[in-house]
């Protein structure tokens, strides 16, 4: 599972060229299309920034989020899709953030 979210999220990275930066509208279309490979590069770039500041304190934006054991990256997946879809005004914005404000937003850090 961990080399398939890998090799998703290596694929979606060639995808962008240096100049741009993936946005939220492009990660929910990715989400949201039918296409399986599609929702697995979406998949895996939502893994790969949740399992880059899972649990770790504050973000750069300072979102602070820590996704319990036993969630799956199906479940954030979804947590992700519904922030998206919820907030479609900011999905111009860079898709890490967003991930990470929607995840801080449901499972936020303990204090």
């Amino acid at each position: 599972m961990k080399r398939a979210a890998l090799l998703a999220a290596l694929l979606f990275a060639m995808e962008a060229n240096a100049a741009s930066f993936i946005t939220g509208e492009r990660l929910y279309a990715l989400l949201t299309d039918q296409d399986p490979f599609s929702r697995a590069q979406a998949s895996g770039y939502i893994a790969g920034v949740t399992d880059t500041g899972n649990g770790l304190g504050p973000t750069k934006m300072n979102w602070c989020f820590a996704v319990p054991n036993g969630v799956n990256a199906n479940q954030v997946a979804a947590v992700v899709t519904r922030f998206l879809e919820q907030n479609a005004a900011k999905r111009a914005l860079g898709a890490s953030g967003l991930v990470e404000e929607a995840l801080s937003k449901a499972y936020p850090c303990k204090k």
